[in-house]
């Protein structure tokens, strides 16, 4: 009986494996592409998924057909990027929360619709592998370094959590978000928007990461005078070190 599902949530499991990914893109025995695949199958037509994925299946190049194929066959409506140490100790591989909508059980026309991204940067525990809750709050009793969770006003009120109010609507395009890390000390960069399709298919390996749109990375260049200086720097460190030993 091969039944269907209208909402599957999943946190695979990593790695090599003994089950083949079933889908035409790719032919691997990683477990997480075939858990991907077997979800998208189990879908009923309309159904959704989310599932939990290491970053290599959002941008690693040789994954570049199997995120075509997810785009044909289904909506890919939003990609959020969770903590680096989120589950920390078992596994400190960066991850992310994948959700999609089944479109098709073949291959269709890519989706038309933006694709949301977010970059969860709080959980309220601290980003190392340590992860102790911080417990900031503010003067209303709403939490400074989470994200996710709820919270109850001085008034007594239920307020959602940050990332609750702002999804799928909020976009920092034109502003970059202020916030608080677990130091307390104020943060400044973009956190979420919606990426067009068009900004996706067109980029060389169709790359799904949050960071890669929100926060590209801009390499600094040194000058000659800038090079020249840190060569000095370290040969007058290699004389100093061997007129120790000599």
């Amino acid at each position: 009986m091969n039944k269907k599902y209208q909402y599957v949530i999943t946190n695979p499991p990593y790695g090599s494996g003994t089950i083949k990914a079933n889908t035409e893109a790719i032919s691997t025995n990683r477990t997480e592409i075939a858990f991907i695949c077997k979800v998208i199958d189990l879908l009923e037509i309309g159904g959704k998924a989310c599932i939990i994925t290491p970053d290599g299946v959002l941008e690693n190049p040789s994954y570049k057909k199997l995120r075509r194929e997810i785009l044909e066959k289904c909506e890919v409506y939003a990609i959020v990027s969770l903590p680096k140490f989120a589950f920390a100790p078992y596994t400190k591989e960066k991850t992310y929360a994948l959700f999609i909508k089944k479109r098709s059980n073949t291959i269709t026309k890519i989706q038309d619709k933006p694709v949301w991204m977010y970059i969860i940067d709080n959980d309220g525990l601290a980003n190392s592998d340590k992860r102790f809750p911080t417990k900031l709050r503010n003067n209303r009793n709403g939490w400074m370094h989470d994200e996710i969770s709820g919270w109850v006003s001085t008034d007594g009120i239920e307020m959602p959590g940050v990332l609750e109010k702002r999804w799928l609507t909020f976009d920092d395009s034109e502003t970059k978000s202020n916030w608080i890390d677990e130091k307390g000390i104020v943060q400044t960069a973009r956190k979420g928007g919606n990426i067009d399709i068009e900004r996706i298919t067109s980029d060389n390996y169709e790359t799904l990461l949050p960071e890669y749109y929100l926060r590209p990375y801009s390499p600094h260049y040194i000058n000659e005078e800038e090079f020249a200086n840190e060569l000095k720097k370290i040969d007058d460190e290699m004389r100093r070190v061997l007129s120790e030993i000599s």
